[in-house]
């Protein structure tokens, strides 16, 4: 999901790790920081960084890459589980960035703002079935998809939530970044 960016027509807010190019000398200038323990929210946070000093992130709708996707079912869920509590320590990024003075206590509200950064981007996944450069959806396609993605916003929420209590659990495989199977060494 890409969100529009004001700097410029056809650039975006954000972009993930994995879908990005850059130029030497804006990779230089503007590198990925490091967030300890969190799993995969270092390009967001780059991304907003790099919006807030006005340099714009070029969307190619037609420049795609192949993920790898998790080996099962019980790895799905952990994925969706440490990306819900990467919003986290997202949320004060995305609250200093879009929030107005008298909000910003959300970005040190426990789970209070994680769970406000997830329903908006439920908001905005579901808004952006039909609009992503992809085939559209109709009838039982679409509520399927649209299943699919309130189920995973679900699975997210809650790792967000318990992250945003306080508890980390499940979370030491992300700091080695060995959570899913492709992720750990093979030799």
């Amino acid at each position: 999901m890409y969100f529009p960016s004001p700097l410029r027509s056809g650039a975006t807010r954000n972009f993930y790790a994995n879908n990005v190019a850059f130029r030497c000398d804006a990779f230089e200038r503007h590198r990925y920081e490091p967030l300890d323990g969190v799993y995969r929210a270092h390009c967001q946070v780059m991304g907003l960084r790099m919006q807030a000093e006005g340099v714009a992130v070029v969307y190619a709708p037609h420049a795609h890459t192949e993920h790898r996707l998790p080996d099962s079912r019980g790895e799905v869920l952990i994925l969706r589980w440490l990306r819900g509590g990467d919003s986290v320590d997202l949320t004060p990024y995305l609250v200093h960035a879009y929030m107005p003075d008298w909000l910003q206590w959300l970005g040190r509200s426990g789970p209070i703002g994680p769970l406000c950064v997830m329903v908006v981007r439920l908001g905005y996944s579901l808004r952006a079935l039909n609009h992503q450069h992809l085939p559209p959806l109709h009838g039982l396609r679409r509520l399927t998809a649209m299943t699919f993605v309130v189920a995973l916003s679900l699975l997210d929420t809650a790792g967000a939530v318990i992250r945003g209590c306080g508890l980390s659990f499940g979370r030491a495989s992300a700091r080695h970044s060995e959570a899913l199977s492709y992720h750990r060494n093979l030799d």
